[in-house]
């Protein structure tokens, strides 16, 4: 029996692999399962939107706390810290801020934080 390297060098294709069966996949993802090691690791590998979800969060807390003004402009600084992480950081290490292409992400990301601190400095705060 010839092998896949075998047959592409000699310019014939491979055989199709056959068909497996849903309790095979099944095992398959059984055995790929996360543990937690894994999954905090790769959590890890998300710092950049943890930094934002805080950043925000905190901004919401604030607002929540009676500081209507305050709290909005830490929102909007949240939005201009994922713009900055999106634009300087590369590809494979900013995580799921990567929605887009660099440029739309950065782009949309700085015009929803302008418009953040628009809105704050427009409407008035609540009574």
């Amino acid at each position: 029996m010839h092998d896949a390297k075998e047959l592409a060098v000699a310019g014939e294709a491979p055989p199709p692999e056959p068909r497996r069966t849903i309790r095979e996949r099944l095992a398959d993802v059984a055995e790929r399962r996360t543990t937690p090691a894994s999954w905090l690791s790769g959590l890890g590998r998300q710092w950049p939107l943890i930094v934002v979800l805080v950043v925000v969060g905190a901004g919401l807390l604030v607002v929540a706390g009676d500081d209507f003004v305050l709290g909005c402009l830490i929102v909007a600084a949240g939005l201009g810290v994922a713009a900055i992480l999106r634009g300087v950081l590369p590809d494979r290490s900013i995580g799921l801020l990567c929605v887009r292409n660099r440029g739309l992400d950065v782009f949309l990301l700085t015009a929803l934080s302008v418009a953040t601190v628009v809105a704050t400095l427009i409407v008035p705060p609540p009574t």
